[in-house]
């Protein structure tokens, strides 16, 4: 069979494996390790912040309500540490959404940096807690970032 210029041959897309060249198989080992240590240590403040209260005033304001604090929990709870798991295992499996997962970890960080910055803000207090959301927010968008470059060229 003659196979002229225009004729196109579909392939399957192999969805187990992510079709962008980074990150590497090593790259997807150390992003899951990272996400897994973002859970763990997550739970770990959760548990010192509603437990102890020295611990609860180095990260917020004595003027915010303890009711406030359980209000964040379910989303950081929800967001955060199933967010980081979830990251986790797709990067740890190299799934193709493994993007698509840390685009929505991504967006839940932005919003949980964002009150945490308001918050550091308008008390005056808790200027270690916006350092270190903001540490956390940068690794994701980073990470986002490095996508772009393989994107574009997947879609020339």
């Amino acid at each position: 069979m003659r196979l002229s210029s225009t004729t196109v041959i579909m392939q399957p897309l192999d969805t187990t494996k992510d079709v962008s060249p980074w990150p590497s198989t090593r790259g997807c080992q150390l992003i899951a390790i990272y996400f897994l240590v973002e859970a763990l240590a997550t739970i770990a403040w959760w548990i010192g912040i509603l437990n102890v209260d020295s611990f609860r005033r180095i990260f917020f304001a004595e003027s915010i309500p303890v009711v406030t604090l359980y209000s964040l929990l379910a989303g950081d709870v929800c967001f955060y540490v199933i967010g980081s798991l979830i990251c986790a295992w797709s990067y740890a499996r190299s799934f193709s959404w493994s993007r698509d997962a840390l685009c929505i970890f991504a967006g839940a960080t932005g919003y949980a940096t964002a009150f945490s910055i308001m918050q550091g803000f308008l008390t005056g207090s808790g200027q270690i807690g916006v350092y270190l959301m903001i540490l956390s927010f940068a690794f994701p968008c980073l990470l986002l970032a490095s996508y772009w470059p393989a994107t574009r060229a997947m879609k020339k």
